[in-house]
């Protein structure tokens, strides 16, 4: 396998598109075959209806992709959902009614509803559940019911419903936004959260109890700054955080992957160039870009074409040349990536 080849699983992309045989899908299909792409996440925008979207993922499937592609998808439920009923399925609990409503046994059974529906559709992964914490005063985890609640034992506990609910049906889990956006005043969708003041020790305790019980597969970083950890760059670029921290202290041994690259907290503060090191020399695994506009509205990087994806691999490919990147590091990430990637079963 070669270097280019390998560093293609290291990306999940987004793209634009519902009908397989629009001519506009032909280039996103084409970079598949070629590997450069380990995984797709799928937006609104990819879903009219159930059997539309069937079709979307089954003609994607029969591809001749070198390694099955993770299909991935934000599914929490309540403000979080890309299946919903605006494109024929039921709208699902956020995270903080079905703490409220069920038990965590009753709460299992409603997740196995809800990764049946991922399951029927051909979806293999879902960014959840978020074990942040919860604040009545946080604009886009408290306000939305993101958490399960203000304790990490109450999060822990469902988060673990959420886990074993979808790993029953096949459905990888990822646990978010790592090393903890609950308490944050801000949305990282509009920039850099500074969680300076806000951010408490207990908001790893969810990643401690449920990695200790080897319950997750993924780990979504945030896009958050600490000035007392770093003056100039945010947790996800750290290796001490996540390297040090995450993989080697909290022994977490699946993959850790970035919140989107889009986003606008990496698009007014960082070229795609470095964003894309420094997520990698950090320790992460998988590095998603969803070139969704929406995520930061302002941006000019974000046009998605037949180039992009490749571009994108590029941009590693030249930092491993350079040294800037180890190859030793690359294999790592790909070795974890096709294991995890045995877990695939629908």
């Amino acid at each position: 396998m070669s270097l280019q080849s390998k560093l293609g699983q290291l990306f999940i992309c987004g793209f634009k598109g519902l009908d397989p045989r629009d001519p506009a899908l032909k280039p996103l299909f084409e970079n598949i075959e070629e590997g450069l792409i380990g995984g797709l996440i799928f937006f609104g925008y990819n879903i009219q209806e159930k059997n539309q979207l069937q079709d979307l993922i089954g003609t994607i499937k029969a591809l001749k992709a070198p390694f099955p592609l993770f299909l991935s998808v934000d599914q929490e439920g309540g403000r979080v959902q890309r299946l919903s009923s605006k494109n024929g399925f039921q709208d699902g609990l956020s995270a903080f009614a079905v703490a409220e409503k069920f038990s965590p046994e009753e709460a299992y059974q409603y997740y196995q509803e809800q990764a049946a529906v991922l399951q029927e559709v051909g979806l293999n992964l879902t960014f959840a559940p978020v074990v942040d914490v919860h604040s009545d005063q946080s604009p886009v985890i408290g306000a939305y019911g993101r958490s399960f609640g203000t304790e990490p034992e109450t999060v822990v506990v469902y988060g673990r419903s959420f886990i074993k609910a979808h790993q029953d049906k096949g459905i990888l889990t990822c646990l978010k936004h790592f090393p903890g956006h609950g308490l944050a005043l801000a949305d990282s969708h509009a920039g850099l959260v500074d969680i300076t003041e806000t951010w408490q020790e207990r908001e790893l305790e969810p990643y401690k109890a449920l990695i200790q019980e080897n319950l997750t597969d993924f780990v979504m970083t945030g896009h958050l700054w600490h000035r007392k950890w770093h003056k100039d760059l945010p947790a996800a670029f750290q290796r001490e955080k996540i390297t040090a921290l995450l993989k080697q202290e909290l022994k977490f041994k699946g993959l850790v992957i970035t919140d989107d690259l889009a986003m606008g907290a990496i698009q007014q503060n960082y070229t795609i160039n470095d964003a894309l090191i420094l997520s990698l020399t950090s320790g992460h695994d998988l590095l998603l870009y969803s070139f969704n506009q929406a995520a930061s509205p302002e941006a000019k990087t974000l046009v998605e074409s037949h180039d992009s994806r490749r571009y994108l691999n590029n941009l590693v490919l030249e930092a491993v040349q350079s040294g800037r990147l180890s190859e030793e590091q690359i294999n790592s990430s790909y070795d974890r990536i096709l294991e995890t990637k045995k877990k695939i079963s629908v």
